[in-house]
């Protein structure tokens, strides 16, 4: 079996798809900044209500065998990314026990989850107009994008696999691997730099005698 690799939205992208979102549907805005930092899976965040969210917190039953996890909303001074401010002004205006994101937010489908199909339809919508790489619409990219972050930032493996309720370690460390952007970088540091192709050939290799 192939295993394919992970692929994440940077954190420019993230920006920039979150900006789209916003102008364009708060409670989907809210809905893909929850997925992307907590790592949810489409069939997580699709079906989350206002009961998930208590007392500051985020809890959520995740699916695939992984361990519940209740987690603080974050705060940021990026309005985009302030989780605590964004997700409060949704809860304000849905009722109690309501989904933060129905199919359509109209009083007769209040009822109706987003399906799963549905949130990668936002995916390719907003991904188009953020200008996000096409192999990018997709929700795994917001999972993929939480667990890169903290990797990156130094994270320990233990405390990622906490945050993402991951019940063996192994699926977090799928995370270490390097991304096609670090493999992008490191090639255009050896092979697009004039001043690495200098330092390159101004090696003296020596050969050896085959005797």
């Amino acid at each position: 079996m192939v295993k394919t690799r992970l692929v994440a939205l940077t954190q420019d992208e993230l920006l920039t798809l979150l900006k789209v979102a916003r102008a364009d549907n708060k409670r989907h805005h809210g809905l893909l900044l929850v997925s992307a930092l907590h790592g949810l899976r489409a069939s997580e965040a699709v079906i989350l209500t206002t009961e998930n969210f208590r007392d500051g917190f985020l809890s959520v039953s995740r699916l695939k065998g992984s361990n519940a996890t209740n987690q603080p909303l974050l705060s940021n001074s990026n309005q985009l990314l302030n989780e605590r401010a964004v997700i409060g002004e949704i809860l304000r205006e849905t009722a109690p026990g309501a989904l933060i994101c129905p199919s359509e937010w109209q009083e007769r489908d209040s009822d109706r989850p987003l399906t799963r199909h549905g949130l990668i339809y936002l995916m390719q919508k907003y991904g188009q107009l953020a200008g996000i790489p096409a192999h990018k619409h997709h929700p795994h990219v917001l999972k993929h994008y939480c667990g890169r972050r903290m990797t990156d930032a130094g994270v320990s493996i233990d405390r990622i696999q906490k945050w993402l309720g991951h019940r063996s370690i192994t699926s977090t460390a799928a995370y270490q691997q390097g991304t096609d952007e670090d493999a992008a970088k490191a090639t255009q540091e050896v092979f697009g730099s004039k001043s690495n192709d200098k330092r390159i050939y101004a090696r003296k290799w020596k050969l050896r005698e085959p005797w």
